[in-house]
């Protein structure tokens, strides 16, 4: 009887405040990072072929979608969001490294890689845990694993978006 009300007083923590937040912040990175890629791409670059900016909104759009089933289910299908949340990382790591090709060739400006690789490490210890334990995000250390995760992630973001303006307004006073 203890072990179903540990379980459930877990699983209850992890519905009501951290798999929230956990979709809070990765809902704020995905969107601001997104809006700006969107801005810089269409603002500043007018050599970019119309094409390239539909394919990215099409990615956009695909994330948007997986991010809005994920702000559905959370409290309910707890397993359901960690899978969409990887395949939302690795959603993104594939549309940036889609990018690599076109950058070559001169489709496209610069190609924000930085975010692909950090999506994909984030992606892979999500995909390492899930394989030791499917269920692991249904405990109250798999739920504090995840919000830890989503936090450092956070904070990796905010400091490739500082060094990236920083790079720019580098080689724009040149």
């Amino acid at each position: 009887m203890d072990m179903i009300n540990e379980g459930s007083l877990q699983l209850y923590v992890a519905n009501s405040w951290v798999l929230p937040l956990v979709f809070f912040i990765t809902l704020i990175r995905f969107s601001f990072g997104n809006i700006a890629h969107a801005f810089h791409l269409s603002g500043t670059h007018s050599r970019v072929s119309p094409l390239i900016i539909l394919y990215d909104l099409t990615f956009i759009i695909v994330e948007f979608l997986l991010l809005s089933i994920m702000g559905s289910i959370f409290h309910t299908k707890e397993i359901l969001f960690v899978t969409l949340l990887i395949i939302l990382f690795l959603t993104d790591a594939i549309w940036i490294g889609t990018m690599i090709p076109m950058a070559c060739v001169g489709w496209r400006p610069q190609v924000p890689y930085i975010w692909g690789v950090l999506n994909t490490c984030v992606a892979a210890i999500l995909l390492i845990i899930v394989a030791k334990d499917p269920n692991i995000f249904l405990t109250l250390f798999g739920s504090a694993t995840l919000l830890l995760l989503s936090l450092i992630a956070a904070a990796l973001d905010v400091i490739i978006v500082d060094h990236y303006h920083l790079l720019k307004s580098v080689n724009s006073s040149k």
